[in-house]
């Protein structure tokens, strides 16, 4: 429960105790402190402490090996799958899914046995396959896990007030976790991809902020490195590479840019410079290029540029096509990755 609260330092120190406890009594190899691992396995894994969570994992596995609680067993798979996806293992994932699916087939409980399509969503959602994500959230239940993922499959389609409803609309989810993260962790970064994609910048600022607030305070890095490629926008309009006020907050955020291939400090658009694309990017359309890395909205790039929000569009549109991308994510992580940004 404290995990899901986001109280995860009072989780790990309560859970040591709790197994320190059982060691002086000689009880530690019982099945049931497989809980204790598993839960010192999430907090490791939402710190990025992945040797840590590792360790965790294997004392609840010998622990779990007997084949008691299957939903502890559940559990570690998923913070497994977390693990496997942080160290760029693929079919280490695939094969830690199947193995989620047989066990929550195995528990027969209905509410529980299609879970594993929620994660096999989300790892499509993460990698930008939208259209498998809906394949997979056709068929799951109406779990915590398939809500969180229901919400970003929305807003990639083009329906953030649709994502907004569905996350206002339910209570957070307790209990349920998406490779390892409880779902309480990624509402708040949801809710703030939702809220800018339907153009409520502030409001999505705002959101996006005490996210980051309260994630620092506990180290949660975890939530912000898996949802990377989506955050980018969010995370270039905060200049979150620069030093802010709050030495905490620096800190963490200055952990985030590597893993969430956000560079260190903007780049000024290269103008005079030659671009490796077929249909260089005009002066103006690289203007527009950097107002989206700042996470500018057709609106606010008018604005910016005296001009009316048709052409702004327009030029939005003219980028995509050089870029040969689908949206405005995917736009700027190109011309990152073709050094024009």
């Amino acid at each position: 429960m404290l995990v899901d609260e986001g109280r995860i330092t009072q989780a790990a120190d309560h859970c040591r105790q709790v197994v320190a406890a059982a060691e002086q009594r000689g009880l530690a190899g019982l099945p049931a402190y497989a809980f204790c691992h598993v839960a010192l396995a999430e907090v490791a894994l939402l710190q990025n402490e992945i040797a840590v969570a590792q360790q965790h994992i294997e004392a609840a596995r010998t622990l779990l090996s007997g084949g008691l609680f299957k939903d502890a067993l559940a559990r570690t798979l998923q913070v497994q799958i977390g693990l496997a996806r942080a160290s760029g293992d693929p079919a280490e994932v695939e094969a830690l899914l199947v193995q989620l699916e047989q066990t929550q087939r195995a528990m027969g409980a209905p509410a529980v046995e299609q879970g594993w399509r929620a994660q096999r969503a989300w790892l499509a959602l993460l990698e930008g396959r939208a259209e498998q994500a809906a394949e997979q959230l056709e068929l799951a239940g109406a779990d915590g896990a398939a809500h969180a993922a229901r919400a970003l499959l929305l807003v990639l389609q083009g329906h953030p007030d649709a994502a907004l409803s569905l996350l206002d609309a339910q209570p957070t989810p307790g209990f349920a976790y998406l490779h390892g993260v409880a779902v309480t962790r990624l509402i708040d970064p949801l809710r703030a991809l939702a809220l800018r994609a339907s153009g409520q910048v502030e409001a999505a600022d705002q959101v996006f902020d005490a996210a980051l607030t309260w994630a620092a305070a506990e180290g949660m890095l975890r939530p912000f490195l898996d949802l990377g490629r989506h955050l980018a926008p969010l995370l270039a309009a905060r200049n979150l590479c620069h030093p802010t006020p709050d030495a905490p907050l620096a800190r963490f955020t200055q952990q985030l840019p590597n893993a969430a291939g956000v560079p260190r400090r903007a780049r000024q658009p290269l103008a005079d410079s030659p671009q490796p694309l077929a249909d260089p990017l005009s002066p103006r359309e690289l203007e527009v290029l950097a107002l989206l890395a700042e996470g500018a909205t057709n609106p606010q790039i008018a604005a910016r540029l005296i001009i009316t929000e048709r052409t702004a569009k327009k030029h939005v549109t003219n980028i995509l096509g050089k870029l040969g991308v689908a949206n405005c994510t995917q736009a700027i992580t190109r011309a990152r990755e073709v050094g024009i940004l």
